[in-house]
C-alpha cells in the first residue's frame, strides 16, 4: 500500500473490517482520557474559528489553542472513538464526527463537547427515512429514484442496523449557521436546515448508485460540492436540495476539496492518490491537472492570503501563489499530514504525529 496516505490505511483498517457492536459500544461510551500532550496524538483534522484552532484525531481528543498553534488545551469529550473531521456553524457552535456514528457539538468554541448522536442512531434514521419512502413510492425530488431503490435502501439500512454502531464518518460541513452536512462511507449523507437541532438522511439524493464513500465537501459562491471514493464528484446549485453527478478527471479516490479565491477568481481544488491534483475554474465543469513531481497521496489543503498549500504522505508540502508555482518539499520528519490550517504567520499542518508548525513563507519546511 505505498503511496497511500496515512488518513485511507485508517480507512481500510477500521471501516473495511467492521468492528464489533460491544467494542462500538464501548467507545461511544467511554470518555476520552486525558492526556500530557495531546497535540503530539494521531490528529486527522484541524480547523479555524477566529483565532482559535480546534483539531481531533485518535480515541476522541479534541485539542484547542489561542496562541497560533504553541500551546494546546485538551477538550472534555464524552466518546474514545477516532474523530475525524471538525467544523464550525459559527463563532461558537462546533461539530466533530468520526468512527461508530459519533456526531459531537460543542456551543462554547470546542472546549467542551456532547455526543449528539451515534452509529446507532444514524442506523435509526436511515431505517426510518427509508420505511417512509418505501411506503410513499417516491421522494419529489429524486423522480429517477424507483419504489424498488427505496426498497433496497431499506433492506440495505435494516441490515446495517443489525451489524449495530459501526458507521465511519468522514466530513462535516456548513455552509451557514443553520445548513450543515454530514458525509459518511458507504454513500451516507446527513442533512440538517436547523442548525444542527435535527438530522435527515439524504444519501438517496445523491447520484452514487455504487455507495462509494463520500470524503471531503466545500463550497464556492452558492454551490456545494463533494468529492470521493473512485473519482466521484457531485454538485449542488440549490443548498443540497438537488446533486448531479459531475465528470472526473481522474477515477483514483479524492480525499480533500478546497476552494479559493484569488484576484477575483473563484477556484475549486480537489486532490487524491499518488500526487493527483485538479482545480476548476467553472465550478467543476472542466478540471486541469497540477503537475506535481511527487507520487505523495494528497490529503490536506489550505489558503492564506493568496498562497496555497497542499500537503500529504511522506510529509510532502507544496506552496505557492498559483498551481504552476508550486513549492515542493518534505517535513524532515517524513511524518504523513491529514489536514492543515493558516494562522499567521504559521502553517498549522497536523497528522500522524500530531501538530507541526511551519512559518508562512519558509520553503525549507522544516518542522518547528
Amino acid at each position: 500500500m505505498q503511496g497511500y496516505p496515512l488518513y485511507w490505511l485508517l480507512l481500510l483498517l477500521l471501516v473495511l473490517p467492521l468492528s464489533s457492536i460491544t467494542v462500538a459500544s464501548d467507545r461511544l461510551e467511554q470518555p476520552a482520557q486525558i492526556a500530557i500532550h495531546p497535540e503530539r496524538s494521531l490528529l486527522l483534522d484541524i480547523t479555524r474559528v477566529g483565532s482559535r484552532l480546534v483539531a481531533v484525531g485518535e480515541q476522541g481528543t479534541i485539542i484547542w489553542s489561542d496562541d497560533q498553534g504553541e500551546q494546546w488545551q485538551q477538550a472534555d469529550v464524552p466518546v474514545s472513538v477516532l474523530l475525524t473531521a471538525v467544523a464550525f456553524a459559527d463563532s461558537n457552535n462546533g461539530w466533530a464526527v468520526g468512527h461508530d456514528g459519533a456526531i459531537l457539538r460543542s456551543s462554547d468554541r470546542g472546549e467542551t463537547w456532547q455526543r449528539v448522536a451515534d452509529g446507532n442512531v444514524v442506523n435509526q434514521w436511515q431505517v426510518a427515512r427509508y420505511e417512509h419512502l418505501n411506503a410513499a413510492g417516491t421522494d419529489p425530488r429524486t423522480p429517477e429514484v424507483s419504489a424498488d431503490d427505496f426498497a433496497v435502501m431499506l433492506d440495505d439500512a435494516l441490515f446495517a442496523q443489525e451489524e449495530g454502531a459501526t458507521y465511519p464518518l468522514l466530513d462535516v460541513f456548513f455552509s451557514d449557521a443553520q445548513h450543515g452536512f454530514i458525509l459518511g462511507a458507504y454513500g451516507l449523507l446527513l442533512r440538517t436546515s436547523d442548525g444542527g437541532d435535527s438530522w435527515q438522511v439524504d444519501s438517496h439524493v445523491v447520484p452514487n448508485i455504487d455507495r462509494f464513500h463520500l470524503n471531503s465537501m466545500a463550497q464556492i459562491a452558492d454551490r456545494l460540492f463533494i468529492a470521493g471514493e473512485a473519482g466521484v464528484l457531485f454538485r449542488s446549485l440549490d443548498q443540497g436540495q438537488h446533486w448531479e453527478a459531475l465528470a472526473s478527471p481522474y477515477e483514483g479516490s479524492f480525499f480533500k476539496l478546497q476552494a479559493s479565491e484569488q484576484a477575483g477568481l473563484e477556484r475549486l481544488y480537489v486532490m487524491g492518490l499518488r500526487g493527483h491534483l485538479f482545480y476548476s475554474d467553472d465550478f467543476g465543469e472542466q478540471w486541469q491537472q497540477v503537475l506535481l513531481e511527487t507520487t505523495a497521496s494528497l490529503t490536506a489543503a489550505t489558503v492564506a492570503d493568496t498562497t496555497l498549500l497542499f500537503a500529504g504522505s511522506g510529509g510532502f508540502v507544496a506552496t505557492g501563489d498559483a498551481p504552476d508555482a508550486l513549492a515542493s518539499q518534505r517535513l524532515s520528519s517524513r511524518a504523513s499530514i491529514s489536514q492543515a490550517a493558516a494562522v499567521e504567520p504559521f502553517w498549522v499542518l497536523v497528522g500522524e504525529t500530531g501538530v507541526v508548525r511551519l512559518m508562512q513563507g519558509d520553503d525549507s519546511h522544516g518542522a518547528e
